[in-house]
């Protein structure tokens, strides 16, 4: 899993069409072509980067089910 400095995909608040939050900074992280605007994201909409966050696409979902996984093969491993 890429290592990312705010991890933050907390989506669903009105402005976030309009504002760039942490959830549009993680996936240009996840994806360096996207969210490019530091405030805003009219610019990546004109510009054709716009993403949308969406919540299935927070890397902590990955993170946990890794830990999961592993958490499984552990207690296989001691039956």
């Amino acid at each position: 899993m890429q290592q990312i400095h705010d991890s933050d995909m907390i989506t669903g608040h009105p402005l976030e069409n309009v504002i760039n939050g942490p959830a549009h900074h993680t996936l240009h992280h996840l994806f360096f072509t996207v969210n490019y605007g530091q405030y805003f994201t009219w610019a990546d909409r004109w510009g054709g980067s716009y993403r949308h966050p969406a919540s299935e696409l927070d890397p902590l979902l990955e993170a946990l089910a890794a830990k999961e996984a592993k958490k499984k093969e552990v207690i296989g491993k001691e039956e």
